[in-house]
């Protein structure tokens, strides 16, 4: 009611990773403004003159997407922040046997939100690694890390759409 009808001089801010996530009625009563992250070159400029060296602001950046408050964490090693904390988990799942994967996701599953942000962690991850991959021309490992980052995206797609967590999450650790 409130996007319908407005008070007056009011503006109403809605932040979503994806459109999709929105109903179609308050996509279409809304102006979507698209935020790009920062540049490479610029959020290296200013992490250096924050005092932290060129590779670990790459790694950062590779692994942020972008994303400066997440770099921010990342070379500050800010656990509290709340993406580092699931790209963390998503980390620790990758290095874990399936059997470990399927036992370990009872904490996410019955949390929509925190399932979301663990799929969302796998495909930042996934989109890192496999950039790096692309750059050393391992061809083994760029179809790897491809194969993850498709079933994050999936996966993604399929919460937007309300799909049973539990499932989904099982299913993307069967296949990762």
């Amino acid at each position: 009611k409130m996007l319908e009808e407005p008070p007056e001089d009011t503006i109403i801010l809605l932040n979503t990773p994806t459109a999709l996530a929105l109903l179609p009625t308050i996509r279409s009563r809304v102006q979507i403004i698209r935020v790009m992250p920062a540049g490479a070159q610029e959020a290296e400029r200013y992490f250096e003159s924050k005092g932290h060296n060129e590779s670990e602001i790459t790694k950062a950046y590779n692994l942020s997407n972008g994303r400066v408050g997440l770099m921010a964490a990342i070379l500050s090693g800010d656990e509290t922040h709340p993406l580092l904390y699931y790209v963390n988990e998503a980390k620790a799942l990758l290095g874990a046997t399936t059997f470990d994967r399927l036992a370990g996701l009872d904490k996410f599953s019955k949390d929509r939100d925190a399932a979301g942000q663990l799929v969302a962690a796998l495909g930042i991850i996934s989109s890192a690694a496999l950039h790096k991959a692309a750059d050393k021309h391992d061809e083994k490992v760029v179809k790897r890390w491809h194969k993850i980052a498709a079933e994050a995206y999936d996966a993604q797609n399929s919460i937007s759409f309300n799909a049973n967590t539990k499932l989904l999450l099982a299913n993307l650790m069967l296949n990762i």
